[in-house]
């Protein structure tokens, strides 16, 4: 188990200074460092509002409940939940609760030193001499510390997110208790063994509700006040991840036919019509409808900032499962990176094709016309491209050149096969040529907190370089350099 890794684990499993750091980052989510633009009398969206409280405002702006968006929406929103605590600290994962655990009584835990023994993850004290949920009782009471000196709440607050319904305002109260049983392994067994997405969202959504009810965050519509939350919202998503990656089941992992018979099926709830083919909201546009038929404006994906990227349910940064320790076999190269510089000499530029052979698969590495001019220094990106560099390129037809879909690369697999530039002229009998100068390949770079990187490159110095076509062949191998 290796602190950084990228890989969502049981909260109890992992060593204490880690849920330390985890809670950490989550009171740094409410800081002044972490507030978005605006002003909280901005209309028709406000603004000022902190990391933190921006999770409850998305929640309260779409309220995706009842139908087959819940799962797949939750996905999202535990996603970037995660993306912004790595902002905090690269090292962190959104770890789990296991909700077939009582969470005041864990057994078999990571005490820390080796040691293990019973675990209440609310009443746990460590580095920082608080406790890492807060309060936990089975009486409904204010969450404590860290929570109040975080300001998750203000008693007294005025003005108070109760009364203006202003995400800019904090609540006076978020209260929690805990009384009832968990779940059992009977219950995720029945999720797990679902045929179709229907079914299993159906019953993993209830054990949700009951879940809430067990560990009850002031009811369904003002939980994500709570970050005890996101504990729980991990394990449903750790449990949908499950199910996507039985091995007997590879169209679990495919965007056109993961969610069965619901794949393009008007579901009302409420006030609205759910269907995996609308856009994922509010990140989308900024511009939603609750399941009570209100409309809400959310920034910074509304205007002014209008950071919204349209997309679907069936997109594959929500149909591919994260990483989490119950997974089944997942592709584990998840990203590559490739950087190609021309030739500073006449003719060294070419407008054919370029691909990347490695793990046997090509890939086509083209970002739009004319990438590779004379003395360029182009940089690509292949499959997981979030927090991706300014610098780095995606590919043209992304969905078909990504290592995780539609035949999935394995780390192992790099060791089976070359890996390649290959290169086609613009017309197939052409004389054409290209001048390389320099190819470096990166296998899983930083991602996500981990850093399991892979190196290959060809060429480099200066005096090195290659022409590529009929004349002197089309194929550059490259070396391994090291794996880090």
């Amino acid at each position: 188990m290796v602190l950084g890794d990228g890989i969502r684990r049981n909260i109890a499993s992992v060593d204490p200074s880690e849920r330390a750091m985890l809670r950490e980052a989550f009171i740094q989510l409410n800081d002044h460092n972490h507030i978005l633009p605006g002003n909280r009398s901005d209309a028709p969206a406000p603004g000022g509002v902190t990391w933190w409280f921006k999770q409850d405002e998305i929640h309260q702006a779409t309220h995706v409940h009842g139908g087959p968006e819940f799962i797949p929406w939750h996905r999202e929103m535990v996603n970037r939940l995660e993306q912004m605590l790595r902002q905090i600290n690269p090292q962190l994962s959104l770890h789990y609760w296991d909700w077939t655990q009582d969470p005041r009584a864990i057994p078999n835990a990571n005490l820390g030193g080796g040691v293990t023994g019973t675990l209440n993850l609310f009443t746990e004290v460590n580095l920082f001499t608080e406790s890492f949920m807060g309060y936990g009782g089975a009486t409904d009471q204010p969450i404590g510390e860290p929570w109040l000196s975080a300001r998750y709440y203000v008693p007294g607050a005025s003005p108070a997110r109760e009364d203006t319904d202003n995400p800019a305002d904090p609540p006076r109260l978020v209260s929690r208790f805990v009384n009832g049983s968990p779940a059992t392994s009977t219950n995720d067994n029945a999720i797990l063994n679902e045929v179709d997405f229907a079914g299993m969202r159906q019953l993993l959504e209830s054990v949700h509700n009951a879940m809430h009810g067990f560990v009850n965050m002031g009811g369904a519509h003002i939980s994500f006040r709570d970050p005890f939350v996101f504990l729980l919202h991990s394990n449903v998503d750790r449990l949908f991840a499950r199910w996507q990656t039985d091995l007997e089941h590879p169209e679990r992992l495919k965007p056109d036919t993961v969610y069965g018979t619901e794949s393009n099926l008007d579901v009302p709830v409420g006030s609205i019509i759910q269907n995996l083919n609308h856009q994922v909201e509010p990140w989308s546009t900024g511009h939603s409808f609750d399941e009570f038929g209100v409309e809400h404006f959310t920034r910074p994906w509304f205007a002014p900032e209008n950071q919204g990227e349209p997309h679907t349910y069936k997109h594959l940064s929500i149909v591919l499962p994260p990483r989490y320790d119950t997974n089944y076999n997942m592709p584990d190269i998840v990203k590559i990176l490739v950087r190609v510089e021309t030739l500073n000499q006449p003719g060294a530029d070419t407008g054919g094709e370029v691909f990347l052979g490695i793990g046997g698969r090509e890939f086509n590495i083209d970002s739009r016309e004319n990438n590779f001019e004379r003395n360029a220094k182009e940089l690509f990106i292949l499959g997981d491209r979030r927090n991706r560099p300014g610098d780095w390129m995606e590919v043209r037809n992304k969905d078909r050149n990504d290592p995780r879909v539609p035949l999935p690369l394995h780390t192992n697999d790099l060791d089976k096969y070359p890996v390649y530039l290959r290169f086609e002229p613009e017309q197939y009998d052409s004389a054409e040529e290209w001048g390389l100068n320099y190819v470096f390949v990166k296998v899983n770079p930083t991602i996500d907190g981990q850093n399991q990187a892979v190196l290959y490159e060809a060429l480099g110095p200066a005096d090195e370089f290659l022409w590529l076509g009929r004349h002197g062949g089309r194929y550059c191998y490259l070396h391994k350099v090291k794996t880090t």
